[in-house]
């Protein structure tokens, strides 16, 4: 092991940089969430739809409020830009849905369009504004242009994060 020659000059560097990554070892390893061992407020997290690479929606509760955080949901590849706008969308309100959640509950929406031109931005807004307004009000959006997705053919990804009172 190759040993950085500040660490040799100091060696109490080494011991702390030792003690820091025990700490933490030992904080990530623990059962109980650190802030439940301190007397503060539990957090508790729930998977929903996991599979090999990625979940579905990752539900965290705690102070009365749960936070839903959706993963990117697509529509079929090889279709065009609108109809998979509108899949993504359709795809992300149900596993909002599956997840506890309402459309009402969206506070954050990203988009990833590939190879975004300023002439998409019409269609998606045309194609989202009906599945996620709500009474005038719309969650944060963010639109992000992108060379490509995870899979050949696939336009758009859409992923949200949700919040509502906790029931």
């Amino acid at each position: 092991m190759h040993t950085p020659e500040s660490a040799v000059n100091r060696p109490w560097a080494v011991f702390t940089m030792a003690a820091i990554a025990a700490a933490f070892l030992a904080t990530a390893a623990s059962p109980t969430p650190a802030s439940a061992q301190s007397g503060g407020p539990t957090v508790r997290r729930e998977f929903i739809g996991p599979s090999s690479l990625f979940t579905q929606a990752v539900v965290v509760r705690g102070g009365g409020v749960r936070t839903i955080y959706l993963s990117g949901q697509v529509g079929k590849a090889g279709t065009d830009l609108k109809t998979q706008i509108t899949d993504a969308y359709q795809n992300l309100l149900k596993q909002l849905a599956a997840a506890g959640g309402a459309k009402e509950d969206l506070v954050k929406v990203t988009v990833y369009i590939v190879n975004y031109q300023p002439e998409h931005l019409a269609v998606w807004r045309d194609s989202m504004l009906p599945l996620i307004t709500q009474a005038g009000r719309m969650p944060a959006n963010t639109l992000i242009g992108v060379q490509a997705l995870a899979i050949e053919g696939l336009l758009v990804e859409v992923e949200a994060i949700a919040v509502a009172a906790d029931k």
